[in-house]
């Protein structure tokens, strides 16, 4: 499996770095090729209200994935921008149910 780590201004969440975990999910069969890669990124996020000090959302583990093909004329790039959005995405979820 293959790992990359994204900028440092996405590990703004929560202070440490965003893991990005990339890995083939389906292969080309007998031409030893891959099909298609899927991308994992993953956050901690704390949320705080800064006129109480409550902690809405304390270190709560948040991840999307995304999948990209070359064969699509997608790279890394793409799937991470995609599985980056979908986890944008899942923290707002949780941001709405915590309000």
């Amino acid at each position: 499996m293959e790992s990359r780590r994204l900028a440092d201004g996405f590990a703004a969440l929560d202070g440490r770095e965003g893991l990005v975990d990339a890995e083939a999910v389906i292969g080309a069969g007998e031409l030893g090729g891959v099909l298609e890669r899927e991308v994992e990124v993953q956050a901690v996020v704390q949320w705080k209200n800064l006129k109480t000090g409550e902690l809405m959302i304390d270190h709560k583990s948040v991840a999307a994935s995304a999948s990209y093909s070359e064969y699509q004329l997608q790279d890394f790039k793409y799937g991470s921008t995609v599985a980056a959005n979908n986890l944008a995405r899942k923290i707002v979820e949780l941001m709405e149910r915590s309000w």
